[in-house]
């Protein structure tokens, strides 16, 4: 038990040292690295980065796994709704090309038809 409570202080001050040298922004990230560099369990490096984190010595953001705290405005203006726009964009020029381009119009006809299909066909599965 005395060898143990001794190992604790070498192993926080490592951490620290760990935390000052590679600037980990997440406890993910640090237990991850304290558990390649010192050779520890998943749990131990936990407990550690832990232990470390409530005496105030370190400092790090959680992990959101997902991405309910972003705002709808934020959300619509990041890479992950592309999706979105994409549908948006879509709907617009295929009721756009059906509303304005009539039936017996041979040669634009045709955009009218792709469009709709692509539309009616491939739409539906882009929401998933």
């Amino acid at each position: 038990m005395i060898k143990r409570q001794n190992k604790d202080p070498m192993i926080q001050q490592k951490i620290l040292k760990l935390v000052k040298e590679e600037n980990p922004e997440r406890v993910e990230q640090l237990v991850k690295l304290t558990k390649e560099r010192l050779t520890l369990t998943e749990k131990e490096a936990l407990k550690y980065v832990l232990q470390l984190t409530n005496q105030e010595k370190i400092q790090l953001k959680e992990s959101l796994k997902h991405p309910t705290a972003q705002t709808l405005n934020s959300y619509i203006r990041s890479s992950k709704a592309y999706w979105f726009w994409t549908t948006i964009s879509l709907a617009t020029v295929t009721a756009t090309t059906v509303f304005t381009i009539p039936e017996d119009a041979y040669p634009m006809v045709y955009i009218r038809y792709v469009l709709g299909s692509i539309f009616v066909l491939c739409c539906p599965a882009t929401r998933s």
